[in-house]
This record gives structure tokens, C-alpha cells and sequence, in this order.
């Protein structure tokens, strides 16, 4: 019964006074944001994503593989989530292999981790071979650690040097 005459007495309070409860209310929950006492505003758990992209270009001539690499910070965690590959060839070659892997600052940290093979498109014929390929992907890059690229054709590449760039889009976290 004391309960119903508690809830009773704040709704008529409430309704004869609305300025002196809101700011009562407003006292008792204010928050503040500062310097010294800030108000978290994202779980610690999920560190902050930001945007990156890395591009590399690679050439060869009389081979028929040619190699690049990206880079990733020292103090960035990487992950790729797309992935784009555009290549010339001799015009005797008809499709390309694409190759995306990573190197540790240690050493070669495994097998490749994507593949993508394209069939040349027709857009440079009679002079040369034209590759393009774009796909999802999820490769993590340690810091330190490098993104290879390569692109390989079944034929050597002697009247048309096997060129191209690789082109990769994710994010990266920075770690403490």
C-alpha cells in the first residue's frame, strides 16, 4: 500500500510540476563526457576499423610470371576484403592467374591464400592480351608483414611484357 502512495504522490508531483521533475530526473542520470571521465562509446572489444587500400604494379618480359607486394604497417593489423587484378599480356595467351599470399616479416607464411583466373576479354586484340578480375576475398596481414601479387600466363610474354596491378581494399585496426 506505501508503494501505490509513493507511485501516486510522483505522478501528481509530475503533473502539477514537470520542470522541477525533469530536472530532478536530469540530475540524478547527467553524465558527462570529459578528458578525465570519458563515456565509452564503443565496445573495447572491437577496436576501431579504418579504411585502407594497397596497390601494386608488376612487369616482366620473355616470363610468364611477374610479382609485386604491398606492405602493412608495423603497428596495423590488416584485413582485406576485396580484391582486383588488371593485366596485359602477349596476345598468344588467353587467360591469366592471379595470386594473392603473405609474407611474414619472418619469412613466406604459407601457401597463397586467393586464386582468380580471367579469360583475356578481347579489348586489346590483335596487339595484346587484356585481364580483369575483381572478387571477395578475406586475407589477414600481420604487421610487418607484406601482401605478395603475381600473375602468371601459360606462355612466355616476348611481343607484349606481362604487366599489370593489384588492387586491394579492406581495413585496418592499429594496434597498442
Amino acid at each position: 500500500m506505501f508503494v501505490g502512495f509513493v507511485i501516486l504522490a510522483a505522478a501528481l508531483v509530475s503533473v502539477l510540476a514537470p520542470k522541477a521533475t525533469h530536472a530532478l530526473v536530469a540530475t540524478l542520470v547527467q553524465v558527462a563526457n570529459t578528458s578525465a571521465n570519458p563515456v565509452p562509446n564503443s565496445s573495447v572489444d572491437e577496436p576501431a576499423r579504418h579504411v585502407w587500400t594497397g596497390t601494386c604494379h608488376f612487369t616482366a618480359t620473355n616470363q610468364n610470371i611477374a610479382y609485386c607486394s604491398v606492405p602493412a604497417s608495423s603497428n596495423e593489423e590488416v584485413v582485406v576484403q576485396e580484391e582486383s587484378y588488371y593485366a596485359i599480356s602477349d596476345p598468344t595467351n588467353t587467360f591469366a592467374l592471379f595470386t594473392a599470399g603473405v609474407l611474414l616479416s619472418s619469412g613466406f607464411g604459407g601457401n597463397f591464400l586467393a586464386f582468380a583466373q580471367s579469360a583475356d576479354n578481347g579489348l586489346h586484340q590483335p596487339t595484346g592480351s587484356n585481364y580483369f578480375y575483381t572478387a571477395a576475398a578475406t586475407i589477414y596481414l600481420d604487421p610487418g608483414s607484406q601482401l605478395l601479387c603475381s600473375a602468371e600466363t601459360k606462355g612466355l610474354n616476348s611481343n607484349v611484357a606481362l604487366g599489370g596491378d593489384c588492387y586491394f581494399s579492406g581495413y585496418y585496426v592499429t594496434l597498442p
